[in-house]
């Protein structure tokens, strides 16, 4: 039996969760559930803000719409955060993407802002 497995836009938003989850968010938000996906699942996690106690499960598949948020520019970042999101999205490609990039993206899929940093 064959597995499907990610498609390239889906191994871009997997490894732009995990580079928030391992290095960019810890300043902010404490993990639990997490889940780094494979091959053939996508990344999810749940994440606790330790200023307000909220908790949220994220998916990397909730960070497309967010990333073209801050390319687009309703969402304003820094221009060499903007042109590393840029350069990753048009590429399908995570090595552009740091982890204060991560942060930013996932700040905006939870709060629709940057509100941390």
């Amino acid at each position: 039996m064959t597995t499907a497995t990610l498609t390239a836009r889906q191994q871009f938003l997997n490894d732009v969760l995990i580079t928030a989850v391992e290095g960019g968010i810890n300043y902010w938000a404490e993990v639990s559930d997490y889940d780094h996906g494979d091959d053939v699942r996508v990344a999810s996690v749940r994440i606790l803000d330790l200023e307000d106690g909220r908790e949220y499960r994220l998916t990397a598949k909730m960070l497309a719409n967010p990333i073209m948020q801050i390319i687009n520019g309703p969402v304003q970042v820094r221009d060499d955060i903007r042109i590393a999101i840029f350069d990753g999205e048009r590429l399908d490609d995570a090595a552009e993407i740091d982890a204060e990039c991560a942060d930013v993206i996932v700040q905006v899929a939870l709060f629709g802002r940057i509100v941390y940093g």
